[in-house]
């Protein structure tokens, strides 16, 4: 049976000393006082301080860690030769003497073994020697949405090891240190790391003497155990998201446990946080000993933004500790609270927030008092991460294709513009108009006689859930959920019968009626938004209406009649048409009216013409203004300034200053046969859809000049609405 091991070895998961710790410590004092020959077999338990004991320990995860020294530490290994001449000294040396006669051959391992063993000549007891240890290789870079590598706790990384030197290396006496981290046999506390001792993390606490405190772990590393006497050393903080290392546990007869170390909060966007380290328990035979607390659990990291994705939900908060028990007389340790889970990531264009991370659980607490009957309280469950928020349809452009029977969504606030997805919806949709909320997209398909209704909403993230408490049976506290992040609808919700052939479509300014023009019926259908069915009759207007808008102040509609020559006036209160039809140019199509309302704006097919209406007068102030051959649609800027309108035949853009009602610049090349136009509500852009292109073009409005590649959309782009929110 290997003695050595038993003398420093520790339960992992219970932290407590082996049994085998006092016995061992007992024998090793019985030789240093001279009774060797009556335990002979205790001289390997001589070396329960030294490299032997150390380097075995590493392999059990229950030695001591430490930083590597730039010096050099050694590495023993037991050979006959050595056994045999402790055999031959007997009595008539020293203790100390016999302890280091039984050490090991600390060249045995060396490759210069040979010719040391030949120049060897007797060393004085003080002397060391020792073997550099390689160094560790540079840590590598964790890639992305990976969580740093951190040592568990308990173990020993390569770069956080310390081994005791060879000879002369027995204390009955003095507090550990850094190269020797357990305490004299006798007495002496365990030495105890720091971030300038232990940089690595990961280092294990010195066990404590006979009489003397177990060291305080550092980085996730335990704390040291006592042995008789004694506190156990608290187990270090977690580092770089890694879990807090258990407390150190409390000497056999008296003695507090250590206190776990707290896990550590999360890195990395998404990651969880450090579970924390379980309270050392009181010995077996301790009746006042109070049992260590149970480390706090981490917080989880907030989950990142679309687009710069690790993780996007949101971290979980780590587990609090379990305390550690108490004596029959004592008290028992708390558990540790639990970490809270941190908020989900923000979601981009149309997407879903993540989730909130959960809250971790809290510890339970330990068993104290006689047979265990007065518990600590359990610790307080972490509370839950909110979830995250979402873009939703900020800047985005819906484009009907009427030879597809789908709405385009354009994201057009991204840096390159294109379709992210597209929506089906009726037969041969030409018309397109978003409520003021921009929760609502209204197509009017040509084809099928039918409006399409596309629930755009975005519902809004949730809360996470607190944490329940921990109860004082020692039961720890559960952690609150996480929270559901927000997304948003891409559903058509409901589809509505109106007359033959829709065309235009608008809707008024407070989002509660749709107004279609029929182009197959001459009428205006109302549409109910909250019911999302039409109310009342039909409203005559001029033959075949194409083009349909409203005032700012949703009190009139005006509505361009391609078959008449003219423009329909309605008074949205009575849905009447008002005054006489006002006559323009030849086959109006596309109509808009300026953000004042003071001014209307119809395109003029057959003439290749703008008409400007007054509308204090519904009368057509000044000539019409030329423009390119066929002008099919027309959009104001929002601040009032400028006009833009599409004309097939040349496939261009004309741009009109309204101050003088005048073509400025150039006409601005786009697809083929450009149907429709908008202007985004920051006015810096306008979108224009080209039929025979299946393609929409942008126009920088600063610049009046095409920016960027043609947008592919679907088959026959025609109608074109934003978000007005942006």
């Amino acid at each position: 049976m290997n003695v050595s091991k038993l003398l420093t070895g520790v339960d992992r998961d219970t932290q407590r000393p082996n049994s085998a710790v006092l016995v061992g410590r007992v024998g090793a004092l019985a030789v240093a006082l001279g009774i060797g020959g009556a335990l002979g077999g205790m001289t390997a338990l001589a070396s329960a301080d030294t490299g032997d004991t150390t380097a075995k320990n590493t392999a059990s995860a229950a030695g001591h860690a430490g930083p590597a020294r730039s010096g050099s530490v050694r590495s023993s290994a037991a050979g006959p030769s050595r056994r045999a001449a402790a055999t031959a000294a007997g009595r008539d040396q020293d203790p100390a003497s016999v302890l280091r006669s039984n050490r090991p051959d600390p060249d045995a391992d060396h490759p210069l073994a040979a010719a040391a063993a030949a120049a060897k000549a007797p060393r004085p007891a003080a002397t060391r020697q020792s073997r550099p240890i390689t160094p560790p290789p540079p840590a590598a870079v964790p890639a992305a949405g990976v969580q740093f590598a951190v040592p568990a706790a308990g173990t020993q990384p390569l770069a956080a090891r310390a081994q005791a030197a060879a000879a002369g290396d027995i204390r009955l006496v003095g507090d550990g240190t850094a190269e020797h981290p357990n305490g004299g046999i006798l007495w002496g506390n365990g030495y105890s790391w720091t971030a300038q001792t232990c940089p690595a993390g990961g280092c294990i606490g010195g066990n404590g003497g006979w009489v003397g405190n177990g060291g305080n772990g550092y980085g996730g590393g335990n704390g040291g155990n006592a042995s008789g006497f004694g506190n156990g050393g608290g187990g270090g903080n977690g580092i770089l998201g890694g879990k807090g290392g258990n407390g150190g546990s409390a000497g056999l007869f008296s003695g507090n446990g250590g206190r776990g170390g707290a896990g550590s909060d999360a890195v990395l966007a998404g990651g969880a946080g450090g579970d924390g380290g379980a309270g050392g328990s009181v010995g077996f035979l301790s009746l006042f000993g109070a049992g260590g607390a149970g480390g706090a659990g981490g917080k989880g990291a907030a989950g990142s933004a679309a687009g710069l994705i690790v993780r996007i939900d949101g971290g979980a908060g780590g587990k609090g500790g379990n305390g550690g028990n108490g004596g029959s007389l004592g008290a028992a340790g708390a558990g540790g609270a639990g970490g809270d889970g941190r908020n989900g990531g923000k979601a981009g264009f149309f997407g879903a927030g993540g989730e909130g991370g959960d809250g971790g659980d809290g510890g339970t607490g330990g068993k104290g008092g006689f047979l265990g009957l007065s518990p600590a309280r359990g610790g307080n469950g972490g509370n839950g991460g909110a979830g995250g928020t979402t873009d939703g349809t900020a800047g985005a452009a819906y484009v009907a294709n009427n030879g597809s029977n789908t709405v385009s969504v354009i994201d057009s606030a991204a840096a390159n513009p294109q379709s992210e997805f597209v929506l089906a919806v009726g037969s041969g949709p030409r018309g397109v108009a978003v409520n003021p909320a921009g929760t609502r997209v209204y197509v009017a398909n040509y084809g099928s006689n039918t409006v399409s209704v596309i629930d755009t909403s975005t519902t809004a993230r949730q809360l996470g859930a607190l944490g329940t408490l921990g109860t004082s049976s020692g039961a720890g506290g559960s952690g609150g959920s996480g929270g559901a992040g927000a997304y948003t609808t891409k559903l058509a919700v409901a589809t509505i019968d109106v007359g033959f052939s829709p065309q235009g479509i608008a809707v008024n300014p407070a989002g509660t009626r749709v107004y279609v023009a029929n182009a197959g019926s001459d009428t205006v259908s109302v549409i109910r938004t909250d019911t999302n069915t039409v109310v009342g009759n039909p409203i005559a207007v001029g033959d075949r209406p194409h083009g349909i808008a409203f005032n700012p102040a949703g009190t009139r509609v005006y509505v361009a009649n391609f078959g008449s020559d003219t423009v329909s006036v309605i008074n949205t209160a009575t849905n009447t048409v008002v005054g006489n039809p006002i006559p323009v140019g030849a086959f109006p199509t596309g109509v808009a009216v300026n953000p004042a309302g003071t001014r209307v704006y119809v395109a003029n097919f057959n003439d290749g013409t703008v008409s400007v209406i007054d509308t204090a007068t519904n009368s057509v102030v000044g000539n019409p203004i030329p423009v390119g051959a066929w002008p099919t649609s027309v959009a104001v800027n929002p601040a009032g300034t400028r006009v833009y309108v599409t004309s097939a035949a040349p496939a261009n853009v004309s741009v009109i200053r309204t101050d003088t009602n005048t073509v400025v610049g150039n006409p601005i090349a786009v697809g083929f046969f450009p149907e429709g136009v908008a202007v985004n509500p920051a006015g810096s852009r306008a979108f224009v859809t080209n039929s025979d292109s299946d393609t929409v073009s942008v126009i920088n409005t600063a610049t009046n000049t095409v920016i960027g590649n043609p947008i592919a959309v679907g088959s026959g782009p025609w109608g074109i609405a934003f978000n007005p929110l942006g």
